[in-house]
């Protein structure tokens, strides 16, 4: 989901996977809206963002070839417009990291990772500067976790996403790094760590831990019905 604050106190919201739209509330009145929908049948999500000039444009998907339109969002509705007139966002990044504005000075904010409680950035000299994070947070809610046939307990975090294993007779918990999870089409992704495509060997199992030893059949299932590795 993107998020664009437009005038006269609306908020917009990107929405989809199943059935892309874009809603608007107006925070004084309470009113919330669907202002463009996608047409029936198609998948994708919908996405805005505020422009450098201060208007909010939104983009619908039109077709599974990834084709869409543009729109701006105003007091007025949604108003077509040609890809050439949309503003670039005034936030900078990708994906979930898609959060910050240029930095001053000629800097440019090359990578943050709350996980890594690291800033990178690039200076005006071309020079990388790293900040340290430091802070608190509530932590990260637990995702799949399986007993191993080798007693050692097998888990990932959400996001981010993180394959960890905890030995309880040794009383030693390791992290063995990030990885990345999908939807759909569930027999190109590991199981248990989330990571794609584990034939072609690329997952956080097959590199990592004791797993990496064992193959596919003994992880990720692709030639078996069982539905973790304590039930093989």
């Amino acid at each position: 989901m993107t998020l664009a604050c437009g005038s006269g106190g609306k908020v917009y919201a990107g929405l989809g996977t199943t059935s892309p739209a874009i809603a608007c509330f107006h925070k004084e009145t309470g009113v919330l809206e669907i202002v463009l929908e996608g047409p029936p049948d198609t998948t994708g999500s919908a996405a805005v963002h505020q422009g450098c000039d201060g208007a909010v444009y939104g983009w619908l998907p039109s077709g599974e070839n990834g084709d869409g339109i543009w729109y701006l969002l105003g007091e007025q509705g949604a108003e077509q417009v040609a890809a050439e007139e949309v503003n670039p966002s005034l936030y900078k990044g990708a994906g979930y990291n898609k959060l910050h504005r240029d930095l001053d000075a000629g800097r440019v904010l090359l990578k943050w990772q709350l996980s890594d409680r690291q800033i990178e950035i690039m200076e005006a000299d071309g020079s990388l500067s790293r900040l340290p994070l430091a802070y608190k947070g509530g932590g990260t809610s637990l995702s799949p976790l399986f007993g191993g046939p080798d007693g050692i307990l097998y888990g990932t975090s959400n996001h981010p996403l993180h394959l960890f294993t905890y030995d309880a007779a040794a009383g030693r918990l390791t992290d063995w790094g990030r990885g990345y999870r999908g939807a759909g089409r569930r027999r190109q992704y590991c199981r248990l760590c989330g990571s794609r495509q584990p034939h072609r060997g690329c997952c956080l199992c097959r590199r990592h831990g004791p797993f990496a030893g064992y193959g596919e059949r003994m992880v990720h299932g692709t030639r078996t019905s069982a539905e973790s590795p304590a039930d093989l």
